[in-house]
C-alpha cells in the first residue's frame, strides 16, 4: 500500500510505503494505517494513525506513545492534525 502527501512548501510529494501489517482497516470507504517511529527526534517512540477516507476531502491523523496515551510530538509535531486532501483512490498494482 502506498500513500502520498503533497505539502506546497515542500519540493516533492512524500510517499509512505505502508506494510500490511500496518494497515488496520481496509475498507472501500476508508482506510486506517499505523506505523511506528522508533527514532522521532522527541525522545519518545511515536505511533501514528492515519485515517483516509474515499468520500471526504481530508485525512486525520493522531500520534501516541507505546502506552496508547495521545501525545504532542514538539513544537512542530501535533497530537490531532486534520489535513486537507483529495478523496481517496484506489489503484491495483500491475
Amino acid at each position: 500500500m502506498r500513500d502520498f502527501d503533497f505539502h506546497p512548501d515542500e519540493d516533492t510529494i512524500r510517499c509512505f510505503n505502508i506494510p500490511d501489517s500496518g494497515v488496520l482497516v481496509d475498507e472501500d470507504k476508508r482506510w486506517v494505517r499505523q506505523t511506528w517511529d522508533p527514532t522521532d527526534t522527541h525522545g519518545t517512540d511515536v505511533v501514528l494513525w492515519h485515517h483516509a477516507f474515499a468520500d471526504e476531502w481530508f485525512k486525520l491523523n493522531a500520534t501516541f506513545n507505546l502506552a496508547g496515551e495521545l501525545i504532542h510530538t514538539g513544537d512542530e509535531g501535533f497530537a490531532v492534525n486534520c489535513d486537507v486532501a483529495t478523496p481517496m483512490v484506489r489503484r491495483v498494482a500491475t
